[in-house]
């Protein structure tokens, strides 16, 4: 048929009247699928192009489908064609000729057979996710031979429709239902296939990535922007899949120091078994990135944050532990509730550095064994949160390709209440005991001429009057009133105790002398708890803590 409908870089574009609706209509009807040609407009089918070009591919093993492709490594075109596919007028458009209930989403991405690396796909439903209508545009730079679409009915095992889509840009759109499944054919010759495939579904309904719940987990403390609208769409959403993505939980820069960190260490070998098997995978050795993790994610905004899109009840901490599954090294996580320890809710977060394959988190239903949902988390940052509860099992699919996945794992518990590592130094240096003291030049240990400077990265939490500081260097934390935060955000670079008194001064109405006398308490303490260091003007040599 000639273009009717064409997506373009500025939208979708539907020229179809009614006749020409009506044809479709009853074409789908008649043979389970349609044909879109140039459903991809030249310029966007080269741009397209051009970014699968620039990105690498990864095996890709398909967790509800016996099947075998590649998979882009960059998310760059499959979140474009998501985010011009995601569109009202296509939703209706396919609405109106497929007879389908009303979309909420599309979702897919790019996928390639290769001819010379045995890639295959088996019959399959694709009913899973809430899948209505199936999409499959051509991307491919060559002709390719094979790969042809077969529909067979699944009582009679009769193949009732065979469609070859090897037009640039062409679309294919086929039917999902209980009586049918569907396969692709081997690819023949020298040339790939190269397709972008998706689902038009019933729900979640979609939102642009723009809009899309705001919480992050940054080195300052939880940021959360989350509107009651927001938070009653998550909630809604845990209902129904028993669990929820919350994308880039982790922020950039908190993202990379943590990558950096495990990047220095090891890993050692663990097994953490459940319901009688064995699960092995790698632990990480150095325990300062889990213990950062945890200082953070124990934030009673987050817990808040938590409690109202699951409905669990008051949280009292979060534990968990950064993992790694490889390929080909037998690593697995096998069907289990981690019921125990007081466990309420369980989340993932990813901390890999490359885009790996399978590590898919699948729930089933223990008394029926269906799964219910599963959900991929190959987003840098992307965190999952899901339900533990007697009635639900999850686990991980097999790990392949070459990429391992990298992520830190752990569950809000009811019980115990949290409490700062390393408490004791608050008790010993509570600034708000040494405000009181006085000083002399005599018992200073932090002489006013010299250059005072952080010593490491540090992390931060926002109590309801003070503020926690974790230390990654020594696992310890330090609470500090507002002037203290404020001494330690001037202190982005090398300041004497007089520079630091006249940055306070200027937001404070406070007498000077006072003022030099509460910031060199503060300095004490910070230095006692090895969040500063000093450095002689003179000599520029650091002095010895």
């Amino acid at each position: 048929m000639s273009t009717l409908v064409q997506i373009k870089k500025s939208g979708a574009i539907i020229s179809c009247d009614k006749n020409s609706m009506l044809a479709l209509h009853n074409e789908f009807n008649k043979n389970h699928y349609i044909k879109l040609k140039e459903f991809l407009d030249t310029d966007l089918l080269q741009y397209i192009r051009s970014l699968i070009q620039k990105s690498g591919y990864i095996d890709f093993k398909h967790s509800n489908v016996d099947a075998v492709d590649y998979q882009l490594k960059d998310e760059t075109a499959n979140n474009i064609l998501k985010f011009l596919l995601n569109n009202k007028g296509l939703f209706d458009f396919i609405e109106e000729i497929t007879s389908c209930s009303k979309i909420g989403c599309f979702f897919g991405r790019v996928f390639q057979m290769n001819p010379s690396l045995g890639h295959y796909d088996s019959w399959h439903s694709d009913l899973i996710d809430k899948r209505m209508v199936a999409l499959s545009i051509n991307l491919s730079t060559d002709v390719y031979s094979g790969g042809t679409l077969q529909i067979k009915d699944v009582n009679s095992d009769r193949i009732i429709q065979e469609v070859s889509n090897t037009g640039f840009g062409d679309a294919v759109i086929f039917k999902l239902s209980p009586h049918l499944n569907h396969r692709v054919t081997e690819v023949t010759g020298k040339a790939c296939r190269t397709v972008f495939s998706g689902w038009f579904r019933s729900e979640p309904v979609y939102k642009p990535f723009s809009e899309y719940p705001k919480i992050q987990i940054t080195k300052v403390g939880i940021v959360h922007s989350s509107t009651e609208q927001d938070l009653t769409k998550l909630s809604d959403d845990f209902s129904k899949q028993q669990c929820v993505k919350l994308p880039k939980l982790l922020n950039e820069e908190l993202l990379k120091f943590i990558q950096s960190q495990i990047s220095k260490s090891e890993f050692y070998e663990v097994n953490y078994p459940a319901s009688g098997q064995d699960n092995p995978m790698h632990r990480l050795k150095d325990k300062a990135p889990e213990n950062l993790l945890r200082f953070l994610i124990n934030d009673q905004t987050f817990f808040e944050f938590i409690q109202k899109i699951t409905g669990c009840p008051k949280i009292g901490s979060f534990t968990g532990r950064i993992c790694s599954m490889s390929p080909n090294l037998g690593h697995r996580d096998a069907w289990h509730n981690d019921l125990v320890d007081n466990r309420m809710i369980a989340m993932s977060i990813n901390l890999s550095t490359d885009i790996y394959s399978g590590g898919i988190l699948q729930i089933r239903n223990v008394n029926s064994g269906e799964v219910i949902h599963e959900i991929a988390n190959t987003g840098f940052g992307d965190a999952i949160i899901f339900r533990i509860a007697p009635d639900l099992e999850h686990r991980l699919t097999e790990v392949t390709g070459k990429a391992s996945r990298t992520f830190f794992a752990g569950w809000f518990r009811s019980e115990p209440l949290y409490k700062p590592l390393n408490k004791s130094l608050l008790d010993q240096h509570d600034p708000r005991d040494l405000i009181m003291r006085d000083y002399n030049d005599a018992d200073q240990t932090v002489p006013k001429h010299s250059k005072v400077y952080l010593k490491s990265e540090l992390f931060f939490q926002n109590l309801e009057s003070n503020t926690l500081v974790f230390n990654p260097l020594n696992d310890k934390c330090f609470e500090i009133d507002p002037i203290g935060a404020k001494i330690l955000s001037v202190l982005k670079k090398p300041l004497t105790v007089l520079e630091i008194r006249d940055a306070i001064l200027d937001e404070y109405d406070v007498n000077p002398d006072r003022c030099e006398a509460d910031i060199l308490s503060l300095l004490e303490a910070m230095k006692s708890g090895d969040i500063i260091a000093l450095q002689d003007i003179n000599t520029k040599e650091e002095q010895k803590i």
